[in-house]
């Protein structure tokens, strides 16, 4: 699994962790392992997970909650992480959208140069991971609070 026998990274991790801005994370992926562990090392962060597209909408959708970051796996049961970041794109637009795959789609360019994916993560990850879309998601964010 992800978080077996990988050490690298993990005292990186919790460097700072009060000097954070706590993040909204939406993390996707059909395969149950890895949301937990996606939300264990991100568990500084406010986590929301959905193995689906269709819980992944509900979660966008959610009045309540306004995400900073959309995290979706590619490879999933009927509608892709493509999809997933596509309505993100609609439903949160602010929100930083990273796609992780063990195999990027022939079109990735693309789909970053139209703006549906700031980024792509290549799997496997290690738990540096959490430092990683922290980074992506200051680059990619307006500065200073938010005003949702």
């Amino acid at each position: 699994m992800c978080c077996s026998g990988e050490q690298r990274g993990g005292e990186e991790r919790d460097a700072a962790p009060a000097k954070r801005r706590r993040l909204r994370i939406l993390i996707v992926d059909d395969d149950e392992g890895v949301l937990r562990c996606l939300a264990r090392l991100l568990s500084v962060h406010e986590v929301f997970k959905a193995a689906d597209y269709v819980a992944a909408e509900q979660a966008l959708l959610d009045p309540g909650v306004s995400l900073d970051v959309v995290v979706s796996d590619y490879r999933m049961p009927g509608r892709s992480g493509a999809d997933v970041l596509l309505a993100a794109s609609r439903i949160q637009p602010v929100a930083v959208r990273v796609l992780l795959t063990s195999d990027p789609p022939a079109d990735i360019e693309e789909l970053i140069a139209a703006g549906v994916v700031h980024n792509c993560v290549l799997k496997p990850f290690t738990p540096s991971l959490a430092g990683r879309l922290e980074e992506i998601a200051r680059s990619h964010r307006p500065a200073g609070p938010s005003t949702e």
